[in-house]
This record gives structure tokens, C-alpha cells and sequence, in this order.
């Protein structure tokens, strides 16, 4: 208590002019605090907030239009042909085997087995376009994707992928 007596004690000493200069400087320094603590960093995520929006709308945008190429490209084709799958080896290697076929061999990350006749395939760094290509070859040949998960890559053009893939009706 000794030390808010003090403070109390030299405040009744200070003249009118110098109590008027301390609240005055007290309200400054308090308008600086909640400036740089509170407003600042508020309006920092604000803007943040803001970009991943629009970052997020971009690559709606994008998938949109790649989803109306896939759509146009498929048309194209004749739609699914469903002719069936006949396999001399096993399903897994078939996937493989025709994604690099069709191109995607370098992008190929990973295939392995997921279930019942399923295979899940992995790719990185991977053209979109060669990628629906050979989605709709694969459909074409009794193939369906019953999961896929697309993400953008960096360079324009290439997408991250995981894809779960059966055999039609199996």
C-alpha cells in the first residue's frame, strides 16, 4: 500500500497544468495500446480473411471451367462406351499400366490396392487436361471413379490427384 500512497501523494503535488499533461499523455499511450493490440491485428486478419476468399473463389472459378472442359471433352468422345474390361493381369497393374499409357507416368506417385477391386492412385505435378483424358478413356474401358479429389498445383495446367477407382457394376 506504501507504494499507491506514493503515487497518490505525487499526483496531489503536481500543478493543474502538469496533472492536465499526465491524463493527457496517459489517454495517448492507452489510443496506442488498443491501437497496436487490438485494431491492428484485427484488420490484419480482416485482410487475410479477405485474400483466402478470394484465393477460394479463384480456384472454384478454375475447377468450374475444368469441370465444363471435362464435360465438352466427354461429349466429344461419345460418352462412355462401357465395353467392358478384360484384364490378362490384375486390376492394379491395368491402372498402372494405362496411366502411363496415357501419359501420366511421370506424375504417377503412387497405386495400391483399396478394397473390393478397387485401386487407389495418387498423382503430383500432373496436366489436367491428360489427367480427364485418360479418366475418360478409363470410363470408356468399364472403369469408374467412385472418389476423386483434385488440388492445384502451382505452375498453371497441373493439379494434385487421388482417385479411387473400381471396375463398373463391381
Amino acid at each position: 500500500m506504501t507504494a499507491l500512497t506514493s503515487l497518490k501523494d505525487t499526483w496531489r503535488d503536481l500543478g493543474a497544468r502538469e496533472r492536465r499533461m499526465v491524463v493527457i499523455g496517459s489517454v495517448a499511450l492507452l489510443v496506442t495500446l488498443i491501437y497496436f493490440m487490438v485494431w491492428s491485428p484485427f484488420l490484419e486478419r480482416v485482410d487475410n480473411a479477405r485474400q483466402r476468399v478470394a484465393a477460394g473463389l479463384d480456384s472454384l472459378q478454375w475447377m468450374q471451367s475444368k469441370a465444363a472442359e471435362a464435360r465438352t471433352l466427354q461429349a466429344s468422345l461419345g460418352g462412355p462406351g462401357r465395353s467392358g474390361l478384360t484384364l490378362s493381369g490384375s486390376f492394379l497393374s491395368f491402372v498402372e499400366e494405362s496411366a502411363k499409357k496415357g501419359g501420366l507416368g511421370g506424375g504417377l506417385k503412387g497405386a495400391e490396392p483399396s478394397g473390393n477391386d478397387q485401386v487407389l492412385i495418387r498423382f503430383e505435378q500432373t496436366p489436367f487436361h491428360a489427367l480427364i483424358a485418360w479418366m475418360i478413356d478409363l470410363h470408356s474401358k468399364g472403369v469408374e471413379a467412385f472418389s476423386v479429389a483434385l488440388e492445384r498445383e502451382q505452375e498453371p495446367g497441373k493439379v494434385r490427384a487421388r482417385l479411387v477407382l473400381g471396375r463398373s457394376g463391381g
